[in-house]
């Protein structure tokens, strides 16, 4: 995802994005939380268990992300990226086993 996401930015125009990682990993959040941008980027900063699922070693005490740059990458990212993003959430899921069930069965669409 990191490859493919890094490409949709172009380098020395503007401000540099924001690693690809840690954009994906608040949109995450913020849909397991049902929050706003706004709220994601708050809470972050007020929670050590996110930014320590983040990578860091020590808290942070400044916004990850401007709220308003979220909706700059759900912009870029589409549809397409956006559904890239939950695949690569369940991938990572049966992986691991927190999920042990056939989701094919689970998630079937009625017409």
């Amino acid at each position: 995802m990191e490859e493919e996401f890094n490409k949709l930015f172009v380098e020395k125009i503007g401000q540099p994005a924001k690693p690809v990682k840690l954009v994906v990993e608040l949109f995450v959040l913020q849909h397991r939380y049902g929050i706003s941008d706004e709220n994601v980027a708050y809470r972050w900063v007020e929670n050590p268990y996110w930014q320590y699922f983040r990578g860091y070693d020590f808290w942070h005490h400044m916004l990850p992300i401007h709220p308003t740059s979220l909706i700059k990458w759900r912009s870029r990212l589409g549809e397409a990226g956006l559904s890239k993003i939950l695949q690569g959430t369940i991938a990572a899921a049966v992986l691991t086993g927190a999920v042990k069930k056939d989701l094919k069965k689970s998630l079937l669409i009625q017409p």
